[in-house]
């Protein structure tokens, strides 16, 4: 369209005719300029095929062409000043794992007690010595499998270079179990030859009784533990050798 035809359409045109019926291309400011707006209202642009960009976007002054904002805003609009947006503060983003479903069954597999420990699958399998009413069970592991709040309850240190074996005694009366007291003693010598002494102290929860040692260990180190228990009520006592890979 020449110039002058396009003057005298705008002279003798309203600004809403004008900005729909000039071509955006030659007229990129008048488009711009002579948009209505209501008061209050949203302003929203557009990229230049004419799809919208929702409210994260504004106008560049000296262009047709959407730019984005330079800060991050809310998308709320001052209603004295439509074209100005009211910056809003990031929300912080929840943690995934305070509010996941399986968060409270992973604390309570952590936390570990003893007599969990004793039947714990990564004892590999349930380990245990019958000498007639007696029943020994025992196994080994890394202090780190118990819970901080236990370790520090019963004076261990967790820490991967620690080992830990846990024994427990047990007699059949009646059709039923129960805990009682022992002299036990137990050392550990690694594949070096090079031997550990193992103190062993009780430990009481509610009416059983387990008894504690800690040792060091390497990652990956394999020990032979030797174990003596002297039983109630009986001569000759219980001798117990296993091995266990840390």
């Amino acid at each position: 369209m020449p110039l002058r035809a396009a003057c005298n359409a705008i002279r003798d045109t309203g600004p809403e005719e004008t900005a729909s019926s000039l071509p955006e291309r030659q007229f990129p400011m008048i488009r711009q300029s002579t948009m209505p707006r209501a008061s209050g209202a949203r302003p929203e642009s557009c990229d230049p095929h004419g799809e919208r960009l929702g409210a994260r976007r504004e106008y560049c002054p000296a262009s047709d062409t959407a730019v984005a904002s330079k800060r991050f805003t809310s998308g709320r609009w001052s209603a004295s000043n439509p074209s100005r947006q009211v910056s809003a503060p990031i929300p912080r983003r929840r943690s995934i794992m305070k509010h996941h479903p399986l968060h409270i069954p992973m604390l309570s597999a952590l936390v570990l007690s003893f007599a969990t420990l004793l039947l714990s699958p990564a004892a590999k399998a349930e380990q245990f010595v019958q000498l007639g009413d007696y029943v020994v069970h025992y196994n080994a592991l890394p202090t780190t499998f118990l819970a901080p709040q236990v370790a520090q309850e019963y004076g261990i240190r967790r820490s991967k270079s620690r080992g830990m074996l846990n024994l427990s005694v047990q007699k059949k009366e009646n059709g039923k179990t129960r805990s009682v007291t022992a002299e036990i003693s137990a050392t550990a010598t690694n594949l070096s030859g090079q031997l550990k002494r193992i103190l062993l102290h009780p430990v009481r929860e509610s009416d059983a009784i387990y008894y504690i040692g800690t040792m060091p260990i390497s990652p990956g180190e394999v020990l032979n533990f030797d174990i003596t228990v002297h039983l109630p009520d009986t001569d000759e006592p219980l001798r117990i050798n296993f091995q266990h890979r840390f």
